[in-house]
């Protein structure tokens, strides 16, 4: 955008950052990317309880898994699992009403609740909490399979601290650091946590000096570093850059005074979203015959 890093700076928070992560936040809402789709577990799922989703882990790991949608339920080990009905509360409410109704002795209501125990077992999902049902006969929790959409993670800073060791105008000097190794930036934020005053790094001089687009420290003082970790990535910046990129020009406008935003036409933005859609289909689309289909 030709434009220097500071003006998307404001009182020491990245607006190229949020705006990176709302460029990828839009795509998931609108879209279930084939490459979020995951093999979840839900471990301690109490028969009467249930269990909450934050529980909900990449199968066969510790990983945590933040699901945008849940698609497939089963049951069984780890080793081998069986699909089960993933339904709402408001149809296995409708499914129980239905049973009630053909089984319904007259003045006899515990016959027609006992005709239930033979009732197929299903996942129900309540807010965030999952259930099995039904559970008279069942003590022990369970752990409960997904087929899954996941959120993509957002984009981080991650914080680097010192103390400086040495004194130039607009520069940051700490002789203990290794500043070109760790992955500090043109563009990230600094901060002299002694007197609250940010500047942003406008030149990595060395491994030990940056030059700042503000004379803000001194030495002996302490400071931090925001910088983003240049190892995060995700599919969509590995096959959608493009409309990473003008997604978050787009976002990054609304930030911007008026006279600093850039014009982005909506037949170039409806061009780029739809090539991202036709890629996410192609990569089952492609996999599909006559055979494969139900």
């Amino acid at each position: 955008m030709h434009r220097s890093a500071d003006i998307f700076n404001f009182n020491g928070q990245d607006m190229l950052l949020q705006a990176v992560n709302n460029s990828k936040n839009f795509a998931q809402r609108v879209v279930d990317f084939e490459l979020s789709r995951v093999f979840t577990q839900l471990p301690n799922v109490s028969p009467t309880n249930g269990a909450d989703l934050s529980g909900l882990l990449l199968f066969g790991t510790a990983t945590p898994v933040i699901a945008k949608s849940l698609e497939q339920a089963f049951m069984g080990t780890a080793t081998s699992q069986f699909p089960i009905d993933f339904i709402s509360r408001d149809a296995y409410v409708n499914r129980l009403r239905r049973q009630y109704d053909q089984n319904y002795i007259s003045d006899n209501a515990v016959a027609s609740i006992a005709q239930v125990s033979g009732f197929s077992r299903s996942v129900v999902q309540v807010g965030t909490v999952i259930y099995f049902l039904p559970t008279r006969s069942q003590t022990a929790s369970q752990t409960i399979y997904f087929d899954a959409i996941k959120w993509l993670p957002d984009f981080t800073t991650t914080t680097l601290t010192g103390t400086t060791t040495g004194t130039l105008i607009n520069n940051l000097v700490d002789a203990g650091k290794t500043f070109i190794t760790t992955g500090v930036r043109i563009g990230d934020i600094v901060q002299n946590t002694v007197s609250g005053a940010y500047a942003t790094v406008t030149s990595v001089v060395s491994q030990t000096t940056l030059t700042l687009s503000a004379d803000i420290i001194t030495t002996g003082q302490t400071y931090s570093i925001a910088y983003v970790d240049g190892t995060q990535t995700n599919f969509l910046l590995d096959y959608c850059f493009d409309y990473m990129m003008f997604r978050t020009i787009y976002e990054l406008n609304f930030y911007l005074k008026e006279d600093s935003r850039v014009e982005l036409s909506d037949k170039l933005m409806e061009s780029i979203w739809d090539n991202v859609q036709k890629w996410n289909y192609t990569i089952i689309g492609n996999t599909v015959s006559d055979n494969s289909l139900d």
